[in-house]
């Protein structure tokens, strides 16, 4: 069942702290490193390019890399290591330079997916693992691809009913108003629905109604900025629309099975944990304070 077209070795979250650099290395498997937030410069090979929000480095077997985070915030990023069997896959990377500035966020649910996936260990782990990081090789593969011919457009949010017009509509007005008080009566009379019929089709196509997944969209927002922020999380409770700290608390742990607080004492306990799939690997850590 676990075939070799790529093997996961490591994967984590790691904050370089200002003014902290990667000492410059080589090895012979492939690294992504994606940065969430943050500045500061990349070396690869003989290039130095500005770090910036969004960006993916791939740096390809041999060739020598390091970073150096500028003295003004946390550089946060997510790192893994892979090797690549797929001849077809390894060919369309030798044409790229590894730089991939302003990633669509699903790569980055992607790496979070596989994260997750290592440090929980359920059955099928490294299967589940090794489709998601097939699904963001392939979709860097495409992009690189688009580029060549000029078909490239800037990554968009795909919603799940976006074929179904109507939920495309309420989910993006979600998507634009989910940190304000947001009524289905006013939804739909900006909308021109009828509250009834736009919960019938939503449910149908979405399996679930507007406001339920209008809750799931805000507690998604608030894992955000608990794992990506220093906020107070009564001020996330406010950012992402809940009116009270309790009512956010008790949403949240209805999603999570966990409270705010819980979440973001286990995503500080994986922060520069080394999350390991193959057996044997050791990860040297390059990292160090100026």
């Amino acid at each position: 069942m676990y075939n070799k077209d790529v093997e996961i070795l490591w994967i984590a979250r790691y904050d370089y702290q200002p003014g902290w650099i990667l000492t410059e290395h080589e090895h012979n498997y492939y690294q992504m490193i994606y940065v969430i937030d943050g500045n500061g410069e990349f070396i690869m090979g003989n290039e130095r390019w500005d770090i910036s929000k969004e960006i993916l480095f791939m740096i390809k077997p041999g060739i020598r890399h390091g970073l150096v985070a500028f003295k003004d915030g946390v550089l946060k990023t997510l790192d893994i290591k892979f090797y690549i069997e797929e001849q077809n896959i390894v060919q369309k990377l030798e044409h790229t330079n590894g730089i991939f500035p302003r990633c669509q966020p699903e790569i980055r649910l992607l790496l979070e997916r596989i994260r997750a996936e290592g440090l929980n260990k359920d059955l099928y782990y490294k299967e589940f693992s090794k489709l998601y990081l097939k699904q963001i090789l392939l979709l860097l593969i495409r992009r690189m691809e688009r580029t060549k011919t000029n078909e490239y457009q800037e990554p968009r949010e795909v919603y799940n009913g976006e074929k179904d017009p109507i939920c495309n509509k309420v989910i993006e007005y979600f998507r634009k108003h989910y940190s304000t008080e947001v009524t289905l009566d006013e939804m739909a009379r900006e909308l021109g629905y009828h509250p009834s019929y736009i919960c019938q089709v939503f449910k149908e196509v979405m399996h679930c109604t507007p406001m339920q997944y209008l809750y799931k969209y805000r507690v998604e927002k608030a894992k955000e900025l608990i794992m990506y922020s220093d906020f107070a999380l009564k001020h996330i409770a406010e950012l992402t629309g809940f009116k009270t700290i309790h009512h956010f608390t008790r949403v949240f742990r209805q999603y999570e099975g966990i409270t705010p607080g819980q979440f973001r004492d286990k995503e500080k306990e994986g922060i520069r944990k080394d999350i390991y799939f193959a057996d044997g690997f050791v990860n040297i850590n390059f990292t160090k304070k100026v």
